[in-house]
């Protein structure tokens, strides 16, 4: 999403310079080469070293920005306590998520989220990317002078409804046009749940024999022992494609039958935005905003549930090609209409604008 805002954002208006606390990365480099400056802390996944605040004190007191958005919740605690050690100017927390477990997580992340409660009132506003964001939020003490709600934005020409590549996306991974291909595009982390999704597969092969299971995101390789259980599980075996981190998401989703979010928490999932904005229709778990999201071009299901995850699979199943193409078109609408980085980008302008008059 950072890099779709840069992409969009007007550069006569606003020039942006962006700051890594670890290293570049996939997207820091694709933002790089969009034209936009990066710089890194090089500080460990995960931990807030010293020498990297530091590092962070003095570059902004060379930069002098107007504004500092900071991103997620180390970026947030580690902008708002550089604020005090430099010159003035405007911090803007974005938060990117609800329901966090905390005991999925490293006692780490729960001890920055409950300081960051406690100095909430500090930046000037607080964006979040979904209704449910800032209920949990609020819930944990988080009291900023302002929430602003500005949910993720999707650029309707990069996700398309191309077909042709889809058709390219099976040849190369030796998937006949005769199977029913369900995705899950994500991450490995706690938070998206393939547990729960792949408990699902496991029931749904027992109903369809013609179904496969495309797994893309950092982390989702045959090199995770996680997933070697079920790659060699009687029901899955053969069906589980894991192709690790891809840049080609638009044709990868093109490929697909079935969308999916499995997750626990989220606040307002890209993946199902590019997902419908590509004409596929999805199955979610009522999760941050998700239904909000979605509309009535999906099937809703509750988390941590894989028999009910496996029926919203089937529901789309039942529908045939007809009906799941005539949901997907409306999903792509409701993204053009509501949804597009146009309309986001417009957001964010004018949040700037109005935290510096």
């Amino acid at each position: 999403m950072l890099f779709k805002l840069l992409s969009a954002i007007n550069p006569l208006a606003f020039e942006s310079l962006v700051v890594s606390m670890t290293g570049r990365g996939l997207v820091g480099r694709k933002i790089e080469e969009s034209g936009v400056r990066i710089l890194s802390l090089n500080m460990p996944k995960g931990r807030v070293s010293l020498t990297g605040f530091i590092k962070l004190i003095k570059l902004l007191q060379r930069e002098k920005p107007d504004i500092l958005l900071t991103w997620m919740y180390h970026a947030n605690l580690l902008g708002i306590l550089a604020g005090q050690f430099s010159y003035r100017f405007k911090v803007v927390w974005n938060i990117r998520c609800s329901n966090v477990e905390f005991e999925r997580y490293k006692k780490l992340t729960y001890w920055v989220m409950k300081v960051s409660a406690w100095l909430s009132s500090l930046p000037a506003a607080i964006i979040v990317n979904s209704r449910k964001g800032s209920e949990f939020h609020t819930a944990l003490g988080y009291h900023p002078k302002q929430w602003e709600i500005i949910y993720n934005g999707f650029d309707l020409e990069r996700f398309n409804i191309d077909p042709s590549a889809g058709k390219e996306v099976r040849k190369e991974l030796e998937i006949g046009n005769e199977k029913l291909v369900v995705g899950l595009i994500s991450r490995f982390d706690p938070m998206k749940d393939h547990e729960t999704f792949l408990r699902a597969a496991r029931l749904l092969c027992k109903k369809y024999p013609d179904i496969c299971f495309l797994l893309v995101g950092e982390g989702v390789s045959g090199e995770n022992k996680f997933f070697t259980p079920y790659l060699f599980d009687n029901q899955l075996k053969g069906r589980l494609i894991l192709l690790g981190f891809r840049e080609d998401i638009p044709r990868i989703l093109n490929a697909l039958d079935i969308s999916t979010s499995s997750s626990s928490g989220e606040g307002f999932p890209n993946i199902i935005g590019e997902s419908m904005a590509c004409g596929i229709p999805c199955v979610v778990t009522d999760v941050g905003d998700s239904a909000f999201l979605i509309g009535e071009t999906g099937i809703l299901v509750p988390p941590r549930d894989p028999a009910a995850l496996m029926e919203g699979w089937a529901e789309l199943i039942a529908r045939k090609e007809t009906g799941r193409k005539a949901l997907g078109l409306a999903a792509r609408d409701r993204i053009s209409r509501l949804f597009s980085i146009e309309k986001v980008t417009l957001q964010y302008e004018t949040l700037f604008r109005r935290v510096l008059s």
